[in-house]
């Protein structure tokens, strides 16, 4: 025996209707056809909803997000969603038939001026760039500052360490060429082979001494 759309066959062999659940719930498994008759009434699970009594199951929430349009009522189990206007920088359109469209559409420059949402570019900019929270951009700017003064830190540290390099093998540099030097004498004896005379020796002897400090002198000129 052939049940309709709306029945179950019952344990006696008759068709017999689904059973109605209230706003809200729906049945726990298909009824119809002839199947379904120790179906039991639940809640509809979340996003889902049913505003009248019925064997039907409970219907997907409407998303507003999805048709860029502003939210007005959140969905519950017995009322679906309520959408009101389009996000700024959408319009929507106007049907042959004088209606306008369910779903809202970006503005272009083809846009009639006509429509409020698309009047100004400002709304276009808007839906277009995302802005920065200003707590990302206050961390980006005191990071940025960090990294500055660290490299200026270590830039500085560097110069001194190099200058102190430098002057200290500069001055190793003047006293190895000191040591090299012979040490002379004033009053150096000159070998007898040859005559000299008393103011001679003097002479010779002052002409040395003051040709030393001029030699350890200019081996340290490069470092000056």
């Amino acid at each position: 025996m052939a049940c309709q759309e709306s029945e179950y066959l019952d344990e006696h062999g008759k068709c017999t209707p689904c059973r109605n659940c209230m706003p809200g719930q729906e049945l726990s498994k298909d009824c119809g056809d002839g199947s379904g008759g120790d179906a039991q009434c639940i809640a509809c699970p979340p996003r889902k909803f049913k505003d009248s009594w019925g064997h039907h199951g409970c219907k997907p929430c409407l998303s507003c997000a999805l048709i860029n349009r502003l939210q007005k009522s959140n969905c519950t189990a017995t009322t679906n969603a309520v959408c009101g206007e389009c996000l700024p920088g959408f319009y929507r359109k106007v049907r042959i038939s004088g209606q306008l469209d369910w779903e809202c559409i970006p503005c272009t420059k083809q846009t009639p001026t006509s429509e409020p949402q698309c009047r100004s570019r400002v709304n276009l900019v808007k839906v277009a760039v995302p802005t920065v929270p200003p707590q990302d951009t206050a961390l980006l700017a005191l990071t940025s500052s960090a990294l500055v003064i660290i490299v200026l830190v270590l830039l500085a540290l560097s110069i001194i360490y190099c200058k102190r390099f430098w002057k200290s093998q500069c001055q190793r540099d003047g006293e190895a060429v000191g040591l090299q030097l012979p040490s002379l004498q004033p009053d150096m004896d000159v070998p007898p082979a040859v005559a000299v005379g008393t103011a001679s020796k003097a002479h010779l002897g002052r002409s040395l001494l003051e040709s030393q400090p001029l030699i350890r002198a200019s081996g340290r000129g490069d470092c000056l």
